[in-house]
């Protein structure tokens, strides 16, 4: 897609990912880096501060939307989403109406929408049983794992999606997430092309050389 120019395309193949799937990413989140490991991995975690908000935390995660509206807004090329994409927000791990329900990938749409002009936005897929996050504990969810907590959401298709459809969100590490969407997405009618873009992509720092003693 030429709209993604600007963007860095994921291997195909890397993770769950395969030969069909296209997605992109903007920065590197350092896995185990903490706020310390640069601008990219801070905004990601001030992104992701969990819900209820602290009072003293709200604006960093305010900030953290209009920072990655702002990145989206400088990647993309505004007259062809417009035109040709329906956006998709990957739902979080809990259902509408939980208090620790987060719409912030929504808000990042929103925020981009509110920089460049009227976009197709479609919560088109949510989580009907509450889930543990990915990011979090030893286990991650296989994209059939997922699905079983996901649903299409009739309301999002009152009118027919655009031919390219988008799914966002924050990190890729696997693309469990992507790949469960793309499954439930696919089918819809009118849907030529489902591709992933997100904020960022995890890397793993490399382990230190071990230096051999010469004897």
């Amino acid at each position: 897609m030429d709209l993604m120019a600007r963007l860095t395309k994921i291997e195909q193949g890397f993770g769950r990912l395969d030969a069909s799937d296209s997605c992109w990413h903007i920065g590197e989140f350092q896995s185990h880096g903490g706020w310390s490991a640069g601008e990219t991995n801070q905004q990601i975690k001030n992104l992701k501060i969990e819900v209820p908000v602290p009072p003293n935390r709200k604006r960093y995660k305010d900030e953290a939307v209009r920072y990655w509206g702002g990145k989206l807004a400088e990647c993309l090329s505004a007259d062809a989403i417009r035109r040709d994409v329906t956006f998709v927000p990957a739902p979080c791990s809990k259902p509408v109406g939980h208090a620790e329900y987060d719409d912030r990938i929504r808000r990042v749409l929103d925020d981009l929408a509110g920089r460049i002009g009227v976009l197709d936005i479609r919560e088109l897929v949510v989580t009907h049983t509450e889930r543990q996050a990915q990011h979090k504990g030893e286990h991650r969810s296989s994209p059939a794992e997922l699905l079983q907590t996901l649903r299409l959401n009739p309301a999002a298709l009152q009118l027919p999606l655009r031919p390219i459809v988008l799914i966002l969100d924050d990190v890729f590490t696997q693309g469990s997430t992507f790949r469960a969407l793309k499954t439930l997405i696919t089918p819809v009618h009118g849907v030529q092309e489902v591709g992933g873009i997100f904020l960022a992509r995890t890397v793993w720092p490399k382990p230190p050389e071990i230096v051999l003693p010469v004897f």
